[in-house]
């Protein structure tokens, strides 16, 4: 238990499902991509219940993300259909780098999240904000694995 922490508490934490490093990127490449969207969200959610409501990744924002995704994929699949159409083109292309500016925000926010659970005082449990913009996901999840492995045997 870590006394810093603003909840008290690192219980939250075990409320996040463990996974594999490995299978997250072998369930991520076998569904192209978008299970890791789906772990954004339901970590999301997770880490929302455990944080005060002025520290919460907004839920607007979530789903905008993720509806920005969907018709961006649709757009893309249209595209592969209609590779000269230079406007589609343009629109996906837009539409995929202010996606990509919202993920970095998104993913940030979920930093800064478990962050503030585990307290101001640094450890190495906290996210390393470049491995978290460069990893994003699977770095998310290999801090959770540990963290829950280490809060569980007591060494927090």
């Amino acid at each position: 238990m870590n006394a810093s922490s603003p909840q008290g508490e690192l219980s939250s934490f075990e409320k996040f499902p463990a996974l594999g490093l490995l299978s997250l990127i072998c369930i991520s490449i076998a569904t192209l991509g978008i299970y890791t969207w789906w772990w954004m969200y339901s970590r999301s959610v997770i880490l929302n219940n455990a944080l005060p409501p002025e520290q919460r990744i907004s839920l607007h924002f979530m789903h905008l993300c993720l509806g920005g995704f969907v018709v961006t994929m649709v757009l893309a699949i249209a595209l592969g259909f209609q590779p000269d159409n230079m406007s589609m083109e343009q629109t996906v292309n837009i539409l995929s780098m202010v996606l990509n500016i919202m993920v970095i925000i998104w993913v940030l926010h979920f930093r800064r999240g478990v962050n503030y659970l585990l307290g101001q005082i640094k450890t190495p449990y906290h996210m390393n904000i470049i491995l978290t913009l460069l990893f994003q996901v699977f770095y998310m999840q290999y801090k959770l694995n540990l963290i829950r492995a280490h809060s569980q045997i007591g060494v927090m």
